[in-house]
């Protein structure tokens, strides 16, 4: 009888040992196709984010060009103010030397008629 036990024992435990093993296959098996989900998950989502990152990065870059281009025009507008601005002030400077010479004349012509017609009389 108690080899009987024995024999009983020895096939339970190698019954257990064996659905252990498959177990142990089962659980590698889903481990292994967990990981390989995770692998392909993780490229699929590297591979939206280096998309999205290029998507970005054009993005910002038309947006720089944009702004260095206005840039430009604000900066051209100003120059073109600025030198309408120097060309007013040129002109109003030939005006105003212009009318100094002019009444610099007047008061020399008048000086030297004053002075002409005090030796005529």
């Amino acid at each position: 009888r108690f080899e009987e036990l024995m024999q009983y024992s020895d096939k339970r435990f190698e019954e257990i040992n064996r659905r252990f093993e498959e177990q142990r296959e089962y659980t590698d098996k889903r481990f292994e196709e967990l990981m390989q989900y995770a692998d392909k998950r993780f490229q699929e989502q590297k591979e939206y984010t280096d998309k999205r990152f290029e998507e970005l990065l054009h993005y910002s870059d038309k947006r720089f060009e944009d702004m260095n281009r206005r840039l430009e025009e604000i900066i051209h507008y100003s120059d073109k103010r600025f030198e309408d601005m120097n060309k007013r002030f040129e002109d109003m400077n030939k005006k105003f030397n212009l009318l100094t010479w002019l009444i610099g004349v007047g008061f020399t012509v008048l000086t030297v008629l004053i002075t002409v017609f005090r030796f005529v009389h």
